[in-house]
């Protein structure tokens, strides 16, 4: 029985994210599997629901100093060095000689990559792109081109990201799309009140405060729910005053579906930068859309990526604010046109049974 070991920095469980899918179809084809929860900081997302599963399931031990390229992405060679020594040591329990293959999910598990012995095949699965998402240290970054380099097999979720690599690089690609992941006949009981009006997000991406103030200032009789880490603790104390703004972090699925099917509008406030632009289409669209829920967005990625899905995208705070208003107002609902069979999470097993079968 072939034996592999993926890497994530989120712990294990059933849902859409590449990741879980990927861990569940290892498991399935009776693969020897283990996921490892690196790293493990003050902010690392807690397993909401235990399941069955086979799956052996490790979590790094605690580090009390996080890397935060967003502050440390000024670190000379030293420094970055000492501070990757510091968090692999919390891995040191792993013996990852015993696998056949380790699966290393983009960010931070990137620092583990000089513990995994050059015998042992790698599979690189991108979820963001260090160097056009998640960092700017040079070395942080050098850290990705090293896996693209080593990796036998790297799995990507856009044609683009295929595209800016080396095309000796682009032989080793596929792309594997994301996908969602709602059961059928769940059942979910409207957790609003009567005749009210709300608005719902749910996801990581950060949010821009200005934006979600002028949301719940210019429409009090609309409530704005959160869902996910998507907002800095000085963010959230700023908003916390509002009496119109709920943020719940991390929470089962069944719950944020909830909000979502019976919510009135699903809203995307960003924080606009730079990177925006390599995010585009994702999951959390697609449990938008498939509720049919109208939505107000700033632009991530490229427009076209939403063209025909009535994704209504705004250009500032006011413009944002105003849009939600009239689309709320409209009391309207949207037919996204999407083929959510191919999207499904049967479809994403299917694909991605079929990569690990190639293996």
């Amino acid at each position: 029985m072939k034996k592999v070991l993926l890497i994530s920095p989120y712990p294990y469980s059933k849902t859409s994210r590449g990741m879980d899918v990927l861990t569940e179809c290892f498991e399935e084809l009776n693969w020897d599997t283990s996921h490892l929860n690196f790293p493990n900081v003050f902010y690392t997302v807690q397993k909401t629901k235990q399941f069955d599963t086979t799956v052996n399931e490790y979590i790094a031990k605690k580090a009390h100093i996080p890397y935060v390229d967003s502050v440390m992405k000024w670190f000379p060679k030293i420094l970055f060095s000492i501070m990757l020594s510091y968090q692999k040591r919390k891995a040191s329990f792993i013996d990852f000689d015993q696998y056949d293959y380790i699966v290393v999910e983009s960010g931070k598990p990137l620092f583990l990559l000089d513990l995994i012995p050059h015998n042992t095949k790698i599979i690189y699965r991108q979820s963001d792109s260090v160097r056009h998402i998640l960092g700017k240290n040079k070395f942080y970054i050098g850290l990705e081109d090293q896996i693209f380099q080593r990796a036998e097999k790297i799995i990507v979720v856009k044609e683009r990201f295929k595209k800016i690599l080396d095309e000796k690089i682009q032989k080793k690609v596929q792309i594997i799309l994301n996908g969602y992941s709602i059961p059928e006949n769940l059942n979910l009981k409207n957790p609003y009140k009567e005749n009210s009006s709300n608005a719902v997000y749910v996801g990581l991406l950060k949010l821009d405060v200005k934006t979600l103030k002028s949301i719940c200032l210019k429409i009090p009789n609309l409530t704005v729910h959160i869902f996910g880490d998507c907002l800095t603790k000085l963010d959230s104390w700023k908003l916390r005053k509002i009496k119109n703004f709920t943020l719940y972090g991390f929470q089962a699925r069944e719950k944020f579906l909830s909000y979502i099917k019976y919510a009135n509008i699903a809203i995307c406030p960003f924080k606009v930068w730079g990177g925006m632009k390599w995010e585009g289409f994702t999951t959390k669209y697609l449990n938008f859309m498939y509720y049919n829920l109208p939505i107000v967005s700033y632009l991530t990625g490229e427009e076209s990526e939403f063209e025909g899905m009535g994704v209504k995208f705004a250009t500032d705070a006011d413009d944002f604010a105003a849009k939600v208003y009239q689309v709320v107002k409209s009391n309207e609902k949207v037919d996204s046109k999407i083929d959510f069979k191919f999207y499904s999470h049967d479809e994403r097993k299917r694909e991605y049974k079929e990569f690990i079968d190639s293996l």
